[in-house]
């Protein structure tokens, strides 16, 4: 099984996204993981905090995974409903 977990960064009030956006429940999930066996790689934070949507959704896609978590709060719930709907279309 082959998995990719995102976090996606926090939007600062000059729509610029934060720069300390560090995948800690991701990486917490995918040391877990990593004792059964299961294949996990988190997204890069350049790529979580700087990419849109169209190229973070064409980096997930590229790796062909079998499931796909996203560290979800308030804040982000739009945008990672969104991100689920248009990885439904594509995979």
């Amino acid at each position: 099984m082959k998995v990719v977990l995102i976090q996606l960064p926090v939007q600062s009030l000059d729509y610029e996204y934060s720069r300390e956006n560090i995948p800690l429940a991701p990486g917490y999930l995918a040391a877990y993981a990593a004792c059964a066996g299961i294949e996990v790689e988190i997204c890069p934070p350049a790529v979580a905090s700087l990419a849109g949507d169209a190229a973070l959704l064409e980096w997930i896609c590229l790796r062909e995974p079998d499931l796909v978590g996203f560290a979800t709060y308030l804040w982000n719930s739009a945008r990672v409903v969104y991100l689920c709907r248009a990885l439904r279309e594509r995979l």
